[in-house]
């Protein structure tokens, strides 16, 4: 049956998933843009000779926020992952993973699992993922505060080729990716919750190794209740009537999209097994 499926028009619905998740996201939406974070991205895998592979990743985070994980590391998140990739077929790969990401006060653990679909377009590499994974959290400090623990779907097509320059490789890649959130009593009424449109350009430094860089735009989509708040004067006072009352401003509810730049640094090695 999964040979039969190598057949479905893969370039259609990919066309279908990423007009969605776009469509899903734009709108009428007040766009709040935070201060740029700092990404460094390692990915190691050991491939077998059924050409499944274990794989595993490091993840650093850095941005200008106080809420680093310690006062000695200057970072605001890492993320430590491990996982198993099935090659079912030329085309067609399950797998799951489980992350363990560090946060100021807290550690997250993200279990996974996805399947994915490699193709082609024409002579670019044409991948497409779906995935499910559940976050569980667990407080490293006696500090306060709650969080809920909940699950999330995520979708992501991304495409990339190498081109020969000179005897050198080099890969551009850009993907789309989208998130939305599942039994999250935190999250409000928007249909996408989160996505990360990205761009890598990537150096052949060996077989087995590539290192490049990237550009990430990470939105999050909120929706925020209405309130009110009081009018100031030019100087800064509240601004009152005649009988001395604060005057107050009705603030709608609205759609906050929350974009964060990001710059990174990625390194991709590939280890191959060797028959002893």
């Amino acid at each position: 049956m999964i040979n039969n499926l190598n057949y479905f028009p893969y370039k259609y619905l990919t066309a279908i998933f990423f007009l969605f998740s776009v469509s899903s996201a734009l709108g009428q939406s007040e766009k709040n843009y935070l201060p740029t974070s700092y990404w460094g991205w390692a990915d190691i895998s050991y491939k077998l000779p059924s050409e499944s592979y274990f794989f595993g990743q490091l993840n650093t985070r850095a941005s200008s926020f106080p809420n680093n994980i310690s006062t000695a590391l200057p970072l605001d998140r890492m993320h430590f992952m491990v996982g198993y990739n099935h090659k079912a077929n030329q085309v067609w790969n399950l797998g799951a993973s489980e992350r363990l990401v560090i946060e100021n006060n807290w550690l997250l653990w993200y279990t996974m699992a996805y399947f994915r679909h490699e193709g082609k377009l024409g002579s670019i590499d044409l991948n497409k993922q779906f995935g499910y994974e559940w976050i569980s959290h667990q407080k490293s400090s006696s500090s306060n505060g709650t969080r809920n623990d909940y699950g999330r779907f995520s979708g992501l097509v991304s495409i990339g080729k190498d081109f020969n320059i000179k005897g050198e490789i080099f890969r551009p890649e850009f993907s789309y990716q989208f998130f939305i959130y599942h039994k999250n009593e935190t999250a409000q009424d928007r249909r996408i919750d989160l996505t990360r449109m990205r761009i890598d350009f990537l150096w052949k430094a060996t077989e087995q190794l590539y290192i490049g860089l990237f550009a990430m735009r990470d939105t999050q989509y909120n929706f925020v209740l209405g309130s009110t708040k009081p009018v100031y004067d030019e100087d800064g006072n509240i601004v009152t009537d005649d009988n001395g009352n604060p005057q107050l401003q009705e603030i709608p509810s609205r759609n906050i999209n929350s974009i964060t730049p990001v710059i990174g640094f990625n390194l991709r090695w590939e280890l191959l097994h060797t028959k002893g």
